[in-house]
């Protein structure tokens, strides 16, 4: 999934996977993608010991991989878990750099890293705030054909607003999103 979320975006954003456990396979699934090691970050395993001292537990063995990232990644430290984020740039031949985030899976991590890392990096890199609005128009008593006959040059490929029409409980629903 990676290597086509790679090929076809700019930018990914996923979640979880950022584990101690042996099914926690993001990072190297990332490195595997992109051919390169694991590399292990000091300053993250400092937080992470850090915070089992501060809660008066031993750290297991186990969870010194989370403090590992593949090779050329910026951690993206979580105050709040021991499951420390990745940023990676992957240079792309021929194309732009392709920007991905890993997340935590702790919803409240997640979150917390998007707000404080994830969305100000997206807003330098587009220029600013792009917001995409979606709406919807419930349509009865027509099909998805005739509507589509009624409203061809509002339907038609590449336009911008793009506008498309889908069924959902046999009742279809004329889309437009727009940047």
């Amino acid at each position: 999934m990676f290597r086509e979320a790679i090929d076809h975006s700019d930018i990914i954003v996923c979640t979880g996977g950022l584990g101690p456990t042996a099914d926690d396979l993001t990072r190297q699934a990332i490195a595997d993608t992109i051919g390169v090691e694991l590399a292990l970050d000091e300053e993250s395993l400092a937080r992470i010991r850090s915070m089992f001292v501060r809660r008066k537990r031993e750290m297991p063995e186990r969870n010194v991989i989370q403090a590992v990232f593949p090779t050329g990644s910026r951690p993206i430290p979580n105050p709040h878990g021991t499951a420390p984020g990745i940023d990676r740039r992957v240079e792309r031949v021929g194309r732009t750099t392709c920007r991905l985030f890993a997340l935590p899976g702790i919803p409240a991590e997640m979150r917390e890293r998007w707000e404080q890392t994830v969305s100000p990096a997206l807003q330098e890199m587009t220029g600013g705030r792009r917001v995409i609005r979606h709406h919807q128009i419930k349509c009865f008593g027509v099909g998805e054909s005739d509507l589509e006959q009624m409203l061809p040059d509002i339907i038609a490929r590449g336009r911008q607003p793009s506008v498309g029409i889908t069924v959902h409980k046999a009742i279809p629903t004329f889309s437009r999103n727009a940047r």
